[in-house]
């Protein structure tokens, strides 16, 4: 038995058991999980990937999508606990 590591399952809410527990900051996790899974939300990536996006749309989210990756990128001692072990 193999389970799989969707992005829905790596970027669970839910309190306890998922991948990143301890490991990402709780609002980002928020916000990554509501952008990009939630079908509540803009629910970006199941979007895109089914071509149901016009290039506006794209566009439009695009840009906070990057703002997201370089916000993670530039401050990953804010947003990510890294053991020193």
């Amino acid at each position: 038995m193999q389970n799989d590591n969707t992005l829905g399952s790596i970027l669970g809410t839910e309190e306890n058991g998922k991948m990143l527990d301890g490991i990402c900051d709780r609002d980002l996790l928020l916000e990554l999980n509501s952008f990009l899974v939630d079908g509540n939300s803009t629910n970006f990536r199941n979007r895109i990937c089914h071509g149901l996006m016009s290039p506006f749309e794209i566009d439009y989210y695009g840009v906070y999508l990057w703002w997201l990756v370089l916000k993670m990128i530039k401050q990953t001692s804010n947003y990510f606990k890294i053991s020193e072990t």
